[in-house]
């Protein structure tokens, strides 16, 4: 009987023992599955690290190319196709220069309509060119630009100024001012007034330029597009229409609001925008947009170009 008890107690033991050996091997991950974790981390890492910056937008000047260019079409249809094209390259984006990384885009249309993703492996320095387009940058500095003939047009009355080749613009989109001279008898008329305010220089107002306003909560896509260029909104932007005329908007100069990593309540989705209170631009890196009717979106009209 007793021989029979400890039979009993010794099957009931192993089998126990078989059991938590089942339990523990069923709980561990397979290698495989730890393996395929540890790329989603790192593609989840890879994800966030790439921020894209509009450094310029409906411009006609862009990264420089030559030896820059990865490849001179990508073949997007969209800005943001251009952009996951850039993202992707090396991998689904591939050809001879599939080893370089790519670190900014160009999107722009063609006269016919076509769309074209130029894309760079870096944009340190940006020249002009012949189409109005949007470039992007991963880096969060803007690129350097140097005066082109394009920037002063003899319709404006504008000539270059000597050496104009030579000259690097503040921001990386050159202005009138920077690079040309007037021509003789285009001189704006000038008038002497006394005033105890001190007032920040800014560009000339261009009536054959680019047509800027601003919108309560959205631009109205049929016509205009968003400001979406940080430099271009810091430079101060003129508004066509107000119920003064032409205005110039100045960016903001508070040192807490001179980052393009800003969201506060209220303020619109991402992109320039004018602040009623303070009579100043702004820049909101926000999502999603706040409705307040005091801080209205930049816009540029598309038939202006």
């Amino acid at each position: 009987m007793a021989k029979s008890l400890s039979l009993v107690l010794c099957c009931v033991g192993v089998s126990q023992a078989s059991r938590a050996a089942v339990v523990a091997v069923d709980e561990a991950p397979a290698a495989g599955s730890q393996m395929i974790q540890v790329r989603s981390k790192a593609d989840d890492a890879v994800e966030a690290k790439t921020a894209w910056q509009t450094m310029l937008s409906n411009s006609k000047r862009t990264c420089l190319g030559k030896t820059n260019v990865i490849t001179w079409n990508a073949k997007a249809s969209t800005e943001e196709e251009c952009q996951q094209a850039c993202k992707s390259w090396g991998t689904v984006q591939t050809n001879a220069n599939s080893k370089r990384p790519c670190g900014a885009g160009y999107f722009f249309h063609k006269p016919d309509g076509s769309p074209f993703c130029r894309l760079y492996e870096t944009c340190e320095t940006c020249e002009s060119s012949p189409f109005v387009g949007t470039t992007f940058t991963s880096s969060d500095k803007p690129c350097i630009s140097t005066c082109s003939k394009a920037d002063c047009r003899s319709r404006d009355g504008r000539k270059p100024k000597p050496n104009f080749e030579v000259i690097t613009c503040a921001t990386a989109e050159c202005s009138q001012d920077e690079c040309c001279d007037w021509l003789p008898g285009r001189e704006p008329s000038t008038t002497t007034t006394t005033t105890t305010t001190t007032t920040r220089s800014h560009p000339p107002y261009n009536p054959n330029g680019a047509k800027y306003t601003t919108y309560n909560t959205e631009c109205d896509h049929q016509y205009y597009d968003r400001v979406t260029s940080f430099y271009q909104c810091k430079a101060g932007i003129w508004n066509a229409w107000t119920s003064k005329g032409p205005t110039f908007y100045h960016f903001n100069d508070d040192p807490n609001y001179q980052s393009d990593r800003k969201c506060e309540e209220g303020w619109p989705t991402r992109g320039c925008f004018y602040n009623y209170h303070e009579q100043r631009l702004y820049w909101s890196n926000c999502q999603s947009g706040g409705g307040d009717r005091n801080f209205s979106p930049m816009c540029f009209y598309r038939r202006s170009r």
